[in-house]
């Protein structure tokens, strides 16, 4: 998976970038995925590292990925809310 830079804004007020890359592959990569190549194209820790959005036409091989690079995990935390998966009743 080779993903490519097309877009980058620094966002001063929140403490990041905003990084538009493209990708051309068979196959939708998970979140995951994505923020693990982003954090070692960018040089950066994965916990800084979120991924917004995945833009894909049906079909299509081409995805446009929305993500924000936070300049620490603090900045991260104070602007992003993580969920959390709760257990139902009765779940171990």
């Amino acid at each position: 998976m080779e993903i490519k830079e097309i877009k980058k804004m620094e966002n001063k007020f929140f403490d990041r970038k905003e990084v538009d890359f493209s990708l051309n592959d068979k196959t939708t990569p998970s979140k995951a995925a994505l923020t693990a190549e982003i954090a070692k194209k960018l040089g950066v820790g994965e916990a800084v590292v979120i991924v917004k959005k995945v833009d894909q036409q049906y079909g299509a091989q081409d995805m446009i990925i929305h993500a924000f690079v936070y300049n620490s995990e603090e900045s991260r935390k104070n602007f992003e809310k993580v969920k959390e998966k709760k257990k139902k009743d009765g779940a171990k």
